[in-house]
């Protein structure tokens, strides 16, 4: 069988190389290789965490809310689409240096999991493989106790972060009491007579509908004023004008922020009833009767109770809401004797918000953070021994050193170098020269699993998405979703708890809110994992086309090249992190934190505590989790570069392919390139070899055995 010739490995061997940039790090005393990257990533962390603490510092001096004993800190009060504005800004920070600091404290945790050359002899003595090159759990087991304390501190001060970060500043509304006022057409006439039959005589005391709680709770002199400057704005269209469905969606809410008084124009009044009918409706105690748990028939005080004929704990008038907007027409206002409702006169109010900044909150995240750049700097300080963090680390050392325990495996794959295995590799194997799709990188089960976890993760979110427009008030075509904006508070888009519209504690929200993050974090780790395996295997399948140096994580020598960013590539690295912020900011946008706020009152004081959500963000983040899973299966089917046998990132594997054809080390291949083929050509009584070397290799053929003892 012929043999490919190439140069020798002494002449492979670049003689003369560029020694300036490690001639000014060795006078600095920078480290190189993935020691480089940790550094940077620890003063990342300190970075980030002086930024923190500077905003921190900031925040405090701010303004305290009146009567909140909270500890919140008011950023800006004042107009909403401004509040919208910065509110957006702060969120891309703090995605930003959120991303930024996970990023630094995940490539550490990979750098302390990652097994020294120690580690991997342990584990093939015992039979077992450890994995090479990718962010695994599996390698925790067999590392020191004392890279699995820093990795354990890495992991939890995670948690933190994904639950808080986002958190710190919210937004909050300002709410309106309002009052209802029944009229009929002649209401909105410039000619308009209170006086002339006595229609709201004692109206300090007007009890209307025979019902008991309709009624004006003010002095007469303050309803006079207040019905009379309500009059002139009708009459001179200083109220906007809304339909009945209009009406409801406006007013069918918990509170409102944007509008205040209405008038409901209805048919004309018989003379048995009166002509003006009034209410005030103010928002609900923060416990209502039905959670008071009294009898389920007594009434359920709504601030938008007026619409309905009864609003009972075992019918809501939220419940009766639905059934009104699709009989828009034929609405009867039972304030009004039940007479059809014509149209509504609604006074328009500038909406007033707040950027909350929650000190609690700031500070946890700031101890978070000081324990990431704490952990950092320390294995930055006491590096691993070593580590096997890239392909291209263990196929050097496995050169250097051969593995005893995988001689006669030259063709071991991921999936057959393992102790059952074992016997049967030792036998010749048979060539196929079939070139295998990247997904073969990674089990059958691992794609089964983590396939089931995407598709679960963008079915819920689908879910949640059709119930989240189904429940919103209003208008649901994409045109109004897209008018909603990104992370707008509106008394449209808030998570409704049936008879509890105060929802929680500002705890348990933030829980609500951020529990998407954490999933989606996890979801991208095994993400992150599978891309590298296949980016892996498609590196490792290279060495068969053509020979190339080997990437290696710590300082290059000979030919070999320097790899700081561990084993995947800027081109894929770099757009993966775009998106894992994208898509957490878009989360940010999605689900978040509101409070509401009582306007009415001498000072503003909490009313509800709930999440509000954003259609459109919810869409987007959809789309681009669609797109994710695509990109991964997409790149599953393209076809390896080579056949030579795919070893994923199983250890046992990648050892199997590095034996020489006398069994001895290969010191100096390790500095030169590689290519991977036949060493020892089959004969009629011995199999052939394969492995890497810098010498002469040839191709494998189609019917021949190899695999045979050094």
């Amino acid at each position: 069988m012929a043999l490919r010739r190439t140069s020798s490995v002494s002449s492979a061997i670049p003689q003369t190389q560029s020694t300036r940039w490690r001639r000014i790090r060795s006078t600095l005393k920078v480290p190189s290789g993935w020691r480089f990257s940790l550094l940077s990533g620890a003063v990342l962390a300190v970075g980030v965490l002086l930024v923190n603490i500077g905003v921190l510092l900031w925040a405090v001096t701010q303004p305290t809310a009146v009567g909140d004993g909270d500890g919140r800190r008011i950023l800006f009060d004042g107009s909403c689409d401004k509040a919208k504005n910065i509110n957006t800004a702060l969120h891309v920070l703090i995605n930003v240096l959120s991303s930024l600091l996970l990023g630094a404290s995940n490539y550490g945790m990979q750098c302390l999991s990652a097994p020294t050359r120690t580690e991997v002899d342990r584990a093939h003595a015992r039979g077992a493989s450890l994995e090479i090159g990718i962010p695994s759990t599996r390698n925790i087991g067999s590392i020191s106790s004392k890279r699995l304390l820093l990795w354990l501190l890495l992991a939890l001060s995670s948690l933190p972060l994904h639950f808080l970060y986002n958190s710190v500043v919210f937004s909050s509304l300002s709410a309106r009491n309002y009052r209802v006022l029944a009229a009929d057409e002649s209401f909105t006439s410039a000619d308009y007579a209170f006086e002339a039959d006595g229609r709201y005589d004692n109206m300090d005391n007007y009890i209307i509908g025979g019902g008991g709680f309709y009624k004006f709770n003010a002095t007469r002199d303050v309803v006079d004023f207040e019905l009379r400057s309500l009059q002139r704005l009708a009459a001179t269209g200083g109220l906007q004008n809304l339909t009945n469905g209009e009406c409801i969606d406006a007013y069918g809410t918990p509170f409102l922020t944007s509008r205040s008084d209405v008038v409901v124009v209805v048919g004309q009044l018989g003379d048995d009833n009166p002509s003006l009918a009034g209410y005030d409706a103010t928002m609900p105690p923060l416990m209502t009767p039905c959670q008071a748990g009294v009898n389920a028939d007594d009434d359920n005080h709504h601030a938008f109770s007026w619409m309905c004929p009864r609003d009972t704990c075992r019918l809501p008038c939220s419940d009766q809401l639905r059934s009104f907007r699709t009989n828009a027409a034929s609405w009867e206002l039972p304030m009004a004797g039940s007479h059809l409702v014509t149209y509504c006169l609604s006074k328009t109010e500038e909406e007033h918000c707040r950027l909350n900044f929650s000190v609690l909150f700031a500070a946890i995240v700031v101890a978070a953070n000081a324990l990431k750049a704490t952990v950092l700097v320390f294995t930055l300080l006491n590096p691993p021994d070593e580590p096997l963090l890239v392909l291209g680390d263990a196929i050097s050392s496995f050169l250097v050193r051969p593995d005893p325990y995988t001689t006669g495996m030259s063709l071991a794959t991921s999936r057959t170098a393992r102790p059952s295995w074992r016997r049967t590799l030792l036998a010749p194997t048979l060539w196929n020269p079939v070139r295998k799709r990247w997904r073969s990188a990674a089990r059958l089960s691992q794609w089964i699993v983590n396939m089931a976890l995407y598709l679960g993760g963008i079915t819920t979110i689908s879910v949640y998405l059709f119930y989240a427009i189904k429940s919103m008030s209003g208008a649901t075509d994409l045109g109004s979703l897209w008018d909603l904006g990104f992370g707008t508070t509106s008394e449209k888009t808030l998570v409704s708890f049936q008879d509890q519209p105060q929802a929680g504690s500002l705890g348990s929200m933030v829980v609500l809110a951020n529990t998407p993050h954490v999933i989606f974090s996890l979801l991208y780790f095994r993400y992150n994992s599978m891309f590298t395996r296949m980016l892996a295997a498609r590196e490792w399948s290279s060495f068969g086309v053509k020979r190339k140096p080997l990437r290696v994580s710590a300082a290059p020598a000979g030919a070999q090249r320097a790899r700081y960013f561990l084993q995947l590539p800027y081109r894929f690295g770099v757009p993966l992190i775009g998106f894992s912020v994208v898509v957490h900011w878009l989360m940010s946008q999605s689900i978040f934190v509101v409070a509401v706020e009582n306007l009415d009152q001498s000072s503003p004081s909490w009313y509800m505590i709930t999440c509000g959500y954003s259609p459109i963000a919810i869409i987007f983040v959809l789309v681009l989790c669609c797109l994710l899973v695509t990109a991964v299966v997409a790149t599953g089917c393209l076809r390896l570069p080579s056949a030579i046998p795919v070893v994923g990132s199983c250890s046992l594997a990648i050892a199997a392919a590095c034996h020489g054809p006398d069994g001895q080390p290969q010191t100096k291949a390790a500095l030169a390139p590689l290519r991977w083929g036949v060493i020892s050509p089959p004969s009629w009584k011995d199999p052939g070899h394969c492995g890497f070397s810098a010498e002469e290799v040839g191709e494998p053929e189609e019917g021949c055995h190899y695999g045979r003892a050094p």
